[in-house]
């Protein structure tokens, strides 16, 4: 048993270094400026506090373990679809504008990609079923499997297409910059 503690702190603690060292620029990508000592104590804070949760309150790992992953994915899955139909319906013909990338004043926030992403994980919380919450259509063939997965991935992807291509008058794009106009 003392053996696998130290096989597991072995494994767990070069990702803890990892994660610590890369905690303010993790924070940036949240536009949360902070200092590296603020970042690193928010950082160390979620550590270990999650564990302590996991391993003395919570009763059932697996079943957090679970329902954690089934979060993560509607909300990757969402994130995947409007990347994706970005990349097809813009990005691919027009690509990216270099201050787009690298100007922090110049990029805004992408208001298409947002709101699909919204509906897209609202829809697939509606027909997930969880230890944490059941939606309200998470019965019948929906119950116990990754259905909610694939219908985010799809709302995502044709709120994205609706709001890139239906309403082409209100988001005029610049073909040749691939920005909004």
């Amino acid at each position: 048993m003392v053996l696998y503690y130290i096989t597991a702190l072995g494994g767990i603690l070069p990702q803890c270094i990892i994660s610590l060292k890369s905690a303010r620029v993790n924070l940036e990508t949240l536009n949360i400026k902070v200092n590296d000592s603020k970042a690193i104590l928010i950082h160390a804070a979620f550590m270990i506090l999650i564990p302590i949760y996991i391993l003395f309150v919570s009763e059932d790992f697996l079943g957090n373990f679970q329902m954690f992953l089934s979060l993560l994915g509607i909300g990757l899955a969402a994130w995947a679809a409007a990347f994706m139909m970005d990349y097809i319906l813009i990005r691919r013909d027009a690509g990216y504008e270099e201050r787009l990338l690298t100007d922090d004043t110049y990029n805004g926030v992408n208001v298409k990609g947002v709101l699909s992403w919204i509906l897209g994980v609202a829809v697939g919380l509606l027909f997930t079923s969880s230890p944490f919450f059941n939606g309200p259509f998470a019965t019948g063939i929906f119950e116990g499997n990754s259905m909610g997965l694939f219908l985010t991935f799809i709302v995502s992807a044709a709120v994205f297409y609706f709001l890139t291509v239906a309403v082409k008058k209100d988001f005029k794009m610049d073909n040749k910059k691939g920005t909004e106009v």
